[in-house]
């Protein structure tokens, strides 16, 4: 968490090779999917499912694994019947639950999350937590960025706070929002 301009969407776009770093030093172990800006890289023109095909295979799926794939992934994002339209058809909602589903069709070691779960209505955003909890159940590392401090607070066992570009402060939930509302208050 942090203030806008602290550094939080920076850093995740250095942690997926979007962006370079100046200093220091990075190293990733496993497998990296980030969902930063649901949707984009979709083609309104294409059906949903020629997006997703198209879109898969950039976030570095097989044509295999999105041949098994495809009914779940249009399942989750509750657009099944919506397959073969054009996506510009889609409403937003629609096109960042797709989006947030292919993305999230397969565990990755590590995910990294950029306020993405301003997607859709309260069930969406339910099945997406609980995509979160499985994921994490299973091993894999998911770091968060948002504004949410409810859905922080549930959802995490650490907090970082960034002020400025710099570490402010890095630890439990509790502790960490506790502290970030202090750095508010004194600005």
């Amino acid at each position: 968490i942090g203030r806008n301009g602290a550094g939080k969407s920076t850093l995740l776009k250095i942690l997926t090779g979007v962006s370079e770093f100046q200093s220091g030093e990075l190293r990733i172990e496993g497998k990296v999917r980030s969902i930063l800006e649901l949707g984009v890289g979709f083609n309104p023109e294409l059906s949903g499912l020629e997006n997703v095909y198209y879109n898969g295979i950039v976030l570095g799926y097989s044509s295999g694994e999105l041949e098994n794939l495809i009914d779940e992934i249009f399942s989750f994002a509750g657009v099944s019947s919506f397959k073969n339209v054009p996506l510009k058809n889609y409403s937003t909602g629609m096109i960042m639950r797709l989006g947030f589903s292919l993305a999230t069709a397969v565990r990755p070691d590590i995910l990294l999350v950029d306020e993405a779960l301003a997607v859709g209505d309260a069930t969406f955003q339910q099945k997406c937590l609980n995509k979160f909890e499985e994921f994490r159940k299973a091993g894999s590392a998911i770091l968060i960025v948002s504004h949410d401090l409810n859905l922080l607070r549930s959802l995490s066992t650490r907090i970082i706070i960034l002020e400025k570009g710099q570490l402010a402060f890095d630890g439990n939930p509790l502790d960490a929002i506790r502290k970030y509302m202090q750095l508010i208050a004194s600005h």
